[in-house]
């Protein structure tokens, strides 16, 4: 904490806005241990946003899923996911961070810059520094090496820190993303034609989990904890059963259930 401290007194002193980037749902803590840290971090912190996301089971390496499972319940339910979640959002709140998407929380009503076009929504440009970051610019995504040795080595030598280069459609990338910032111009639906996905969409308002609008299909006040299974609905099936296999050779190595449910 101390060092936490130090390094948020740096950034203020470098940049307009400090978001703080936090984790919930680790093994073995409960609803009180969270808030009780969550509390601890936004005072010492004292920034104007915090991104909340969930501990994933799935990327987290073998060996430590596996010292987890020793001690703890891997993986949580998703009921206890989501008891975590709104306990983490209502207590930001309850401090004067408005919400603006499914994990992003603000003190001011401007967003940052970055999550206007998070995802490359919109075709915009996105630049990502670091392990594991991810670019976007003129129909291409790059990701930045996993490993921070790999990386660092590369940053010296001046070669750019990326090991993955592929073509995407920022519209069909819209399509799938949209729940985490929460609506969707209706134009982009009606241009894509797919029958499958308005059938998957109109589902959706059928449940109530979207709302529609002259111009735009919009997340249902209080449905928040929908989008990761929305997401993951919106999926081509071609998609989704590559993503499903990954998920099952993951959670294989790390002998856990997988869940594509969880918040």
């Amino acid at each position: 904490m101390t060092n936490l401290g130090r390094l948020a007194d740096q950034a203020r002193h470098l940049f307009e806005d400090v978001c703080i980037d936090y984790m919930y749902g680790w093994p073995g803590f409960t609803v009180e241990d969270t808030l009780k840290d969550l509390t601890q971090v936004v005072d010492l912190v004292d920034s104007n946003s915090v991104e909340l996301f969930k501990f994933e089971v799935l990327d987290a390496s073998p060996n430590l899923a596996e010292a987890f499972s020793k001690m703890f319940k891997m993986p949580l339910g998703y009921g206890e996911y989501q008891a975590l979640h709104d306990a983490c959002s209502d207590l930001l709140q309850q401090r004067g961070f408005a919400r603006r998407s499914y994990t992003y929380f603000s003190r001011r009503s401007m967003e940052l810059n970055y999550y206007a076009s998070y995802y490359g929504w919109g075709g915009r440009s996105v630049l990502g520094f670091g392990v594991g970051a991810q670019s976007f610019h003129d129909g291409l995504m790059w990701g930045a090496v996993s490993d921070l040795n790999d990386y660092e080595e590369l940053v010296r030598s001046g070669a750019i820190p990326s090991n993955v280069v592929s073509r995407f459609d920022p519209d069909e990338k819209e399509l799938v993303t949209w729940p985490r910032r929460g609506w969707i111009p209706r134009a982009l639906v009606e241009r894509s034609g797919n029958h499958s996905y308005c059938t998957t969409l109109q589902r959706h308002m059928n449940l109530g989990l979207v709302e529609v609008g002259s111009k735009y299909f919009r997340l249902a006040p209080g449905q928040w904890h929908a989008v990761p299974s929305m997401m993951h609905e919106y999926l081509s099936s071609s998609d989704r059963e590559i993503i499903e296999g990954q998920s099952w050779g993951r959670a294989a190595e790390r002998a856990v259930e997988p869940s594509d449910l969880m918040l």
